[in-house]
């Protein structure tokens, strides 16, 4: 398809007139009645077809029957990186790219489990479930023309389930904003709480384990768990909040009246209280 594919139709008597008795030719394409020479270019793939050609002289004629048709030249597909992923953790990896012909259906062999590629548009996506060394996986493109095949390296890594430690019990006051993290020393987790409630004003990132706010009502002590969970399994930690009212503060207060009330005298210190 998109090249110019001359041929002859082969005569071993003498000279003759060549014609196209049964069938027709591809669209682009005709017959040398002279040399029986098949001729054109094509831009369209067309279905292989029979046509039969018949050379005829003052002395008799000859017919041969043939096949023919337009196919896509095969793809050529370009190479890609080595490819390290993570053991549950979604992927979606790009088709190669192709210089050549139209590709019909996209094939792989040997991906890592949970990958599968997309026959129609050649991206490989999926969720792998099993560490794998390094290993080669075959991508083969298909059209009309035939198979090419290129090679993508994968590697998947193995997911460590998540490791929580408490994060010490809190005790915060109204009013003031504060932020702290579960930690978790295993792998990228989902962080919920699985029991009890934190206190007014605050919440829970669930990707990133950090609970940050600013405690908005008197909350008296309240247990609180939180539970991360990946792929390959899932840890639970229990620690307490409180949020309390401000403290009292006191203040001091220099009378400077000259009026006396009950044993107060001028100049004296004041102290009291101020909720």
């Amino acid at each position: 398809m998109g090249e110019s594919s001359p041929f002859t139709i082969f005569n071993s008597g003498s000279a003759a007139t060549f014609t196209l008795t049964s069938g027709t030719l591809p669209t682009g394409f005709s017959l040398n009645s002279s040399t029986g020479e098949i001729t054109g270019t094509s831009n369209t793939e067309q279905q292989s077809r029979n046509i039969t050609v018949t050379a005829t002289n003052y002395s008799g004629s000859n017919s041969v029957t043939f096949a023919i048709g337009i196919i896509q030249p095969r793809a050529i597909l370009g190479t890609t990186t080595p490819k390290s992923i993570t053991q549950g953790l979604p992927v979606t990896i790009a088709a190669l790219a192709n210089t050549g012909g139209v590709i019909t259906t996209w094939t792989a062999s040997n991906l890592p489990n949970g990958l599968t590629i997309n026959s129609s548009t050649g991206v490989i996506s999926g969720t792998p479930t099993t560490p794998q060394s390094v290993t080669d996986a075959q991508i083969t493109a298909t059209n009309s023309g035939g198979d090419s095949s290129q090679t993508i390296t994968f590697e998947v890594i193995a997911l460590a389930p998540p490791s929580l430690t408490s994060p010490g019990d809190k005790i915060f006051t109204i009013g003031e904003q504060q932020s702290f993290t579960v930690p978790n020393s295993g792998d990228a987790a989902t962080f919920a709480v699985s029991s009890g409630t934190l206190p007014s004003g605050f919440v829970l990132n669930t990707a990133t384990g950090v609970i940050s706010g600013t405690g908005t009502a008197d909350d008296s002590e309240r247990s609180i768990t939180v539970t991360a969970t990946n792929y390959t399994g899932t840890s639970a930690i229990t620690f307490k909040m409180t949020v309390n009212r401000a403290p009292p503060v006191l203040r001091t207060h220099f009378l400077q009246s000259e009026t006396l009330v009950g044993r107060l005298v001028l100049g004296a210190q004041l102290v009291y209280l101020v909720a």
